[in-house]
């Protein structure tokens, strides 16, 4: 029988065929994740216990200097966005938003979706300036999917009466990047502000993947016609611009 301890004496053994032995450090935030961390990972692994309020503590993010971001929900069944800076923890109160989905970059900008009374918006919060979380889209739309970079740009999708399209929030300023008519979802966006997304055309019932440069004046958006395929996933893209989907 293969117990936990000679699973991991096995598992270290296989790590270290190589002539090396990786070690980190993991953060987290529930219960679950600390009995993987038992179970799977090799003896050096330190497990750091976040402090945390409430209960259900889920979703968690991490930046690249270690500053996280995760849901939880109170005694009250509120749920609300928490902040781990290695020191101590912060709650980001929206009073009566049920919040969920964060994402931080490393300057510590924060964005999630949020239900209230006006229904689904996208929130940002930046805890250097130390200023209470804003909503920053209207109220007359659905906003979810919040990605942020590190020059602080925030991508999302929004639906109205017209359909759902991607749009992007720089410096204060709303801006619609795809086009009228199309469908569009799932965003995704580098350092470099690039940004792609999946879209629908009625006219000529096809999926594909959208790029657009927001850089440019005005902005440029290219569409990516993979023929005879259905491209109907959420795109990602990385630092030198190369697309998966």
């Amino acid at each position: 029988m293969l117990t936990d301890e000679t699973a991991a004496e096995a598992y270290k053994k296989d790590v270290t065929r190589g002539g090396f032995m990786r070690t980190s450090s993991v953060l987290f935030t529930a219960f679950a994740v600390l009995v993987l961390v038992s179970l799977n990972a090799p003896a050096q692994t330190n497990a750091i216990q976040i402090p945390v309020q409430g209960t259900n503590n889920t979703l968690p993010k991490v930046n690249d200097i270690g500053e996280m971001v995760w849901t939880s929900r109170d005694d009250a069944g509120e749920w609300d966005v928490f902040y781990f800076d290695g020191r101590a923890t912060t709650r980001l109160l929206t009073p009566y938003c049920f919040d969920r989905f964060p994402q931080i970059n490393n300057n510590g900008q924060i964005v999630w979706e949020g239900f209230d009374a006006f229904g689904w918006g996208i929130y940002l919060n930046d805890m250097v300036s130390g200023l209470p979380p804003q909503r920053i889209t209207s109220t007359s739309v659905i906003a979810n999917n919040p990605q942020i970079n590190n020059s602080g740009d925030v991508v999302y999708e929004a639906a109205g009466r017209s359909g759902a399209a991607v749009y992007l929030y720089r410096n204060g300023v709303t801006t619609q990047l795809s086009p009228p008519g199309l469908i569009a979802c799932g965003a995704q966006l580098n350092d470099n502000s690039t940004v792609v997304w999946t879209g629908y055309w009625y006219g000529d019932n096809d999926w594909d993947i959208y790029m657009c440069d927001t850089l440019t004046t005005p902005v440029t958006v290219s569409r990516i016609d993979h023929l005879g395929f259905v491209d109907n996933m959420p795109p990602s893209i990385n630092e030198n611009g190369d697309i998966a989907w």
